[in-house]
């Protein structure tokens, strides 16, 4: 007997695989309206402004279409007519896109890859209470393009109004003056509505003062650091702020787990408009969010616990010591529990208490093979056509969720995605030590003693084909474990990620 389910896991903003008759542009395949391609894109691009840096424009809305539909919009409406530019960034830097100047009441969207079918990377409708302007500022890469995308919050609201498109001080407590315009932290205009210090406000509020750490409050009021590289950015929603002061040399995990709302997690430098050296949205699961960091005795860094899509309320955030040698009889992370006692240990050694059968791994690499000719050759899953995508590569961090799963599956002998421990795929995933980008997904197989039997049937269940042939996976993990008196003796397990 072979049984096999499907299961998938999505994050803000994502959406579990789409078939190529719906609109996802990441999936469509044809264009059911019978319109050309290249003629949209002429309608809503008009003006590729370059890499243009300063660009200043002054133009109008009363003659153009209502293109875009902005989440910063009123209700569920598309604001009114609208206008787009392409820029591209002609440097690493932290930029300041705003409206201020205008008419009337705007919002600025950012897009994606400037095409007008991708989708909205942020959005502002008002840079501060009672100015109806809008601003986003944004830590760019060299070569990155976007669409801004001047549109109206409301319906019948439209006419003249001013882009900027700018370098912004970005570190206000540095001493330097990051955007080279002779001005310094407080002294730059650039930082009076941004940094905290510059507006007599306290940040950070709270400091962590131990290890194990956990702290539940309540995020409201105005946002205080609203540019992390995460999410949204968190722009539209308060935050909370704690410094954190590392007591040892090691491995440090932050988690929002048991928010009560959507939230992102960054991490700046020494203080709270220092630079970001981590941030995460969903990876806690239950969008929540999970951040590990090597940290030295005595580093200082800033916590921000925002909100996605200007979300907020109850929070909750911990602080965790991580083992991170299994080997060395040291308890490394002070909870009292060494080595492969303690849970972080996880790994084949500490579970199986031997290392991976050699043919368990000849059987996982044709697993990987027969995926990507799959993908290679385009499939119709049900009735839905994918075309040919591209390969997906192997992680060691999935691979060892993967592996993990399907040997507790055969020892243990039972056959779902939630295991018998209560975590999910996607908690799997993360516990193993996976922080590529989401998507995350799964398919699991029973029964099957070949990698193609098991593909081949995966296949033909319209479910996992999707999984299999869905371009947003770029990363994959497969897992193979045999125990023969089990009830499918044979156990499969597909792991997947939207990034290394």
């Amino acid at each position: 007997m072979t049984v096999y389910f499907f299961f998938l896991l999505s994050c803000s903003g994502d959406s579990p695989p789409s078939s190529p008759n719906e609109t996802d542009s990441k999936t469509q395949t044809e264009d059911p309206m019978g319109t050309d391609t290249a003629m949209v894109l002429e309608e809503c691009i008009l003006e590729d402004v370059g890499t243009q840096t300063p660009f200043e424009i002054q133009d109008t809305t009363l003659y153009s279409s209502d293109l875009f539909m902005s989440s910063c919009s009123s209700g569920e409406g598309s604001g009114d007519s609208d206008r787009a530019y392409r820029w591209t960034s002609p440097k690493d830097g932290f930029f300041k896109f705003s409206t201020e100047g205008s008419s009337f009441d705007t919002v600025l969207t950012l897009y994606e890859d400037g095409d007008c079918s991708a989708e909205q990377i942020t959005c502002n409708d008002d840079m501060a209470e009672g100015i109806y302007q809008s601003e986003i500022r944004r830590l760019v890469a060299q070569g990155e393009t976007f669409l801004v995308v001047v549109d109206s919050y409301e319906e019948g609201e439209r006419g003249d109004f001013s882009l900027s498109i700018s370098t912004a001080e970005q570190y206000c407590e540095d001493g330097l003056d990051n955007d080279e315009d002779g001005l310094s932290d407080c002294e730059d205009d650039d930082c009076l509505s941004i940094a905290p210090n510059c507006q007599g406000i306290e940040c950070p509020s709270e400091t962590i003062t131990s290890v194990p750490f956990s702290f539940e409050g309540t995020t409201s009021g105005d946002s205080v650091i609203g540019y992390a590289t995460c999410g949204d950015g968190g722009g539209r929603a308060p935050d909370a702020t704690f410094s954190f002061l590392a007591p040892y040399d090691g491995l440090f995990r932050f988690h929002t787990i048991g928010s009560s709302f959507d939230t992102l997690l960054s991490v700046r430098s020494d203080y709270c408009t220092g630079e970001e050296i981590a941030c995460d949205d969903d990876m806690g699961g239950e969008l929540t969010s999970w951040v590990e960091l090597q940290l030295e005795e005595g580093q200082t860094v800033v916590l921000i616990v925002d909100g996605w899509g200007g979300d907020e309320g109850d929070f909750s955030l911990s602080v965790e010591g991580v083992e991170q040698d299994c080997e060395d009889g040291i308890d490394n992370d002070n909870d009292l529990l060494i080595d492969c006692d303690d849970s972080d240990c996880l790994s084949i050694e500490c579970v199986t208490g031997g290392s991976w059968p050699d043919d368990w791994t000849i059987l996982e690499e044709d697993m990987l093979t027969e995926v990507n000719l799959r993908r290679s050759e385009g499939a119709y899953c049900d009735q839905d056509y994918y075309p040919p995508v591209p390969p997906l590569e192997s992680n060691n961090y999935l691979q060892l969720s993967a592996r993990l799963h399907s040997h507790d599956m055969s020892v243990q002998d039972y056959f779902e995605h939630t295991g018998l421990d209560g975590r999910s795929p996607h908690e799997r995933i993360r516990d193993a030590g996976f922080q590529g980008a989401a998507p995350t997904g799964e398919n699991i197989s029973g029964g099957y003693s070949t990698a193609a039997e098991s593909v081949e049937g995966l296949m033909n269940s319209p479910g996992h084909c999707r999984n299999i042939m869905d371009p947003e996976y770029t990363v994959v993990g497969m897992g193979y474990a045999y125990t023969p008196d089990s009830h499918f003796g044979h156990y499969w397990t597909q792991n997947f990620g939207g990034s290394h």
